[in-house]
């Protein structure tokens, strides 16, 4: 979203209007909004700033746009057109002439067990068993068994989605990495979910 204000000089306040003042109530807003806390099978829905962009620096100058980019992992409580009519709705209250645009429209899902004979979540979680010797939490959190990552890009009321990899505890952080040997368990994983399938 882009908020904006008018340009002035810092020495006189009264003559200009804060983009980056009004662009913080914003983000305290969507910060604390309340979302539903979630399930067992699903996590709550979730809101992070991940970009706040104000342009060129001047240490006297009050600038008169700020550019602040977010991301929503939501639940299946939401969908698309829901969720963007809520956080409309939060940013419209703080200012209503705040600039909003979408990208990346997906939808959260969750593929549940089921009595099928070719049961996907079934078919990896045996598979799981047979390489570790211990039995998997089926989870929608992030990674394995992933509802809110990339299935997101192909899943539907028919598909059966499982998104299955390692332990991700350093994800997307400095020093990212993973045991060989869970790369070497993962290989077992998937070749017998292709064999079972």
């Amino acid at each position: 979203m882009v908020v904006s204000g008018k340009q002035g000089h810092v020495a006189y306040p009264h003559t200009c209007d804060n983009a980056i003042h009004k662009a913080s109530r914003i983000i305290q807003a969507l910060s604390s909004y309340e979302f539903e806390q979630g399930s067992l099978d699903f996590p709550g829905t979730s809101l992070q700033v991940t970009h706040v962009d104000t342009g060129a620096f001047t240490d006297n100058l009050v600038l008169v746009s700020t550019r602040i980019e977010f991301n929503v992992r939501y639940a299946w409580q939401f969908n698309r057109d829901s969720l963007v009519k809520l956080l409309a709705s939060i940013i419209g209250e703080v200012d209503g002439g705040a600039s909003v645009s979408w990208s990346r429209p997906c939808e959260s899902y969750m593929s549940r067990t089921n009595t099928q004979k070719r049961c996907l979540i079934t078919i990896a979680e045996k598979a799981i068993v047979q390489a570790t010797g211990r039995y998997p939490v089926v989870s929608t959190s992030g990674g394995a068994f992933c509802g809110k990552a990339d299935g997101r890009f192909f899943a539907s009321d028919t598909t059966q989605v499982v998104e299955l990899g390692v332990p991700n505890a350093t994800i997307h952080q400095v020093n990212e990495h993973v045991h060989l040997s869970d790369i070497v368990t993962l290989e077992d994983i998937f070749t017998d979910i292709l064999l079972s399938l």
